[in-house]
């Protein structure tokens, strides 16, 4: 059962969703990795000035600031690791399968598993919360669970950008068309 729902998620929604942001973009999974580490680092320090804000009682410790610092640097550390990662991936044939599809897979089975119970507590106590915390409940998981997909994602071969052509088509016509209101 777990193999059939960590197939289904990687063939048919992150592996399309990867496929159609580089179709679109010129950019790898990797990217879409990257920036979900990201945002995952912008939302520990969300969580981290909002909980000092929240909470009268609650002093800034200096060992809660030092784990948020550990956290984020970790994430940072995962955010360079991909990068090195794309540009070793580029080195490889392009016809190979992404390596880390069999060897993470409890790796994506245990962060789904443990993410969904997370989700239960904030859907069961919105009543309790606003909705700050519950969109910031909601876009851990989603975040976390979509970093470690994309990790996983095997990236098309390079191609151009849809955007990018669109853009310099774009251009062309306003240069083009400057051209003819000067003459």
């Amino acid at each position: 059962m777990l193999h059939g729902i960590d197939d289904f998620l990687m063939d048919k929604v992150y592996q399309k969703i990867s496929n159609k942001f580089q179709v679109l973009t010129g950019r790898t999974c990797f990217s879409l990795e990257r920036y979900c580490l990201t945002g995952l680092a912008i939302i520990y320090t969300l969580l981290t000035f909002t909980s000092f804000g929240k909470a009268k009682e609650y002093t800034a410790n200096g060992f809660i600031i030092f784990m948020v610092v550990i956290l984020i640097s970790l994430l940072l550390f995962k955010i360079y690791e991909s990068h090195k990662e794309e540009k070793l991936f580029e080195d490889l044939t392009k016809d190979t399968l992404n390596i880390k599809r069999i060897a993470l897979f409890y790796s994506r089975v245990v962060s789904l598993i443990i993410w969904s119970l997370y989700l239960i507590f904030p859907i069961l106590n919105i009543i309790e919360r606003d909705m700050y915390d519950f969109t910031i409940s909601l876009l851990l998981p989603i975040f976390w669970v979509s970093s470690v997909y994309f990790e996983c994602c095997t990236p098309l071969p390079p191609c151009k950008s849809k955007a990018k052509e669109w853009v310099k088509g774009f251009f062309s016509v306003l240069k083009l068309s400057a051209v003819k209101s000067s003459m």
